[in-house]
């Protein structure tokens, strides 16, 4: 038996609690003020109509509305909405009308959008909030079952497109990502597959899945363009606790020209996966960024890319693990009067450092351990290329080793380096480079 609801108030709102034991249809709007709805196993509500206020007491794991319905619920009884209640399933072959019906409603509520474990299809998603013409400030606290490193999917949001991005952020304020297992489509470039060219001197625009576009991304900071001279992007996201794998850029932040902001982003216990690059840095407002206790252990070109232009982003990259097939660690290109700090770096089985430049503040890197992939296997190697004017790069208790073996290692430009050690002899045909007295070279 279905309960039919045409009238606008409804005589129990005024009532602290209802339960709803039947499938509704409701054709208007359902006000429920401050009630709270428990739902019982099996009941949907239908319709075309409206239902603000209120709050859902019900499984986690319960479709509850139809995807035609309006639903601007003030959350869940406990604190939780569930992505289910919307229609969201494992079963589904896209998830993406469920899942943006979710968001949207989950939007600017102290409430914890939480996404049970399973594999969701999804195209595009976008937490925004769009209004007068323009991006209005938006947050979100958005949370899934996944464990970092755990061998456990998890939560997992499957993006079948391979050309836009997965979830994009737009002008949010406060968000909270944690617990999401992101996947994309980009295959892992296998260390054979460029034919006639060892597999570390890939260039970086060749380290391609020729099936994804350039701009393909799992995470995207304000992909949208705001109108007018309307400038202000995100500040203040937060991600925790994922996996992010296979898409040609992993995160991606401001891609568009006149989207500013980008700041206070903390980047934590994060597996960076396959790709061409792990964090894509793009514009010069981007300060006070943190990336922390993450780990790249999968087919990966480039670590970290900046590429500012006439300014430069402030970053802490601190306390990352590296391990098999990551080509190249950083490519920096800096000018302005912020510095990049990266401290507490294990890396082993790199191809190089990557390049670093800066002419203004420093680039400073702090008890690092960087072990090189044999020359065997990577060939010869800039292990970092810098300035060849400026001494802008700072190497301070690092560590470069080819482990067990002592070739000679080969250096690019001027750099700084203050009780370094180095497992051979240091080659750099551009003189200048300065080393403490403290500084041990085995050979």
């Amino acid at each position: 038996m279905k309960l039919f609801i045409i009238l606008i108030f409804l005589p129990f709102v005024s009532f602290s609690q209802y339960n709803l034991t039947s499938d509704t249809t409701i054709s208007t709007t359902w006000a429920l003020g401050t009630t709270i709805v428990t739902v019982a196993p099996g009941v949907k509500i239908h319709g075309s109509g409206i239902i603000t206020g209120g709050y859902i007491n019900a499984s986690y794991y319960q479709n509850i509305f139809d995807t035609t319905l309006s639903v601007q619920i003030l959350g869940g009884s406990l604190g939780v909405i569930s992505t289910s209640w919307f229609g969201c399933s494992p079963s589904n072959n896209d998830n993406t009308r469920y899942f943006q019906k979710a968001i949207d409603a989950s939007i600017n509520r102290s409430m914890i959008l939480y996404t049970p474990s399973g594999v969701y299809n999804v195209v595009q998603l976008l937490v925004s909030q769009y209004y007068s013409g323009n991006y209005q400030s938006v947050s979100l606290h958005w949370k899934g079952d996944y464990i970092f490193n755990s061998a456990i999917q998890g939560t997992v949001i499957n993006c079948t497109n391979t050309s836009g991005y997965c979830l994009g952020i737009q002008k949010g304020k406060g968000v909270i990502i944690e617990g999401l297992n992101i996947q994309g489509q980009f295959k892992k470039i296998d260390k054979p597959a460029a034919v006639g060219i060892n597999y570390y001197n890939i260039a970086w625009t060749d380290y391609k899945d020729t099936t994804c576009s350039d701009y393909y991304s799992g995470v995207v900071i304000d992909p949208n363009a705001n109108t007018g001279n309307v400038s202000g992007g995100s500040t203040g996201i937060s991600f925790k606790d994922m996996q992010v794998n296979g898409f040609t850029v992993l995160f991606r932040m401001s891609p568009t020209i006149n989207t500013l902001n980008g700041e206070e982003i903390i980047a934590e216990h994060i597996v960076f996966g396959m790709g061409q690059t792990g964090w894509l840095s793009q514009q010069s407002q981007e300060k006070q960024n943190v990336i922390r206790n993450c780990m790249a252990w999968s087919g990966l070109h480039t670590f970290f890319y900046a590429s500012y232009g006439n300014g430069t982003g402030y970053y802490h990259i601190h306390d990352i693990n590296v391990a098999g097939s990551v080509i190249r660690l950083f490519y920096i290109d800096q000018s302005g009067w912020f510095s990049t700090k990266i401290d507490n770096i294990y890396a082993e089985s790199i191809g190089t450092i990557g390049t670093l430049n800066t002419s203004q503040m420093v680039i400073s890197l702090t008890d690092c351990v960087f072990d090189f992939a044999s020359k065997a296997d990577a060939g010869n190697q800039y292990l970092s290329t810098t300035s060849n004017i400026t001494l802008g790069v700072r190497y301070t208790n690092c560590d470069f080793n080819y482990f067990g073996q002592n070739y000679n290692m080969v250096f690019q430009g001027l750099a700084a380096y203050i009780g370094c050690s180095f497992s051979g002899a240091y080659t750099n045909s551009q003189q200048g480079s300065i080393f403490s007295s403290n500084c041990q070279f085995s050979n």
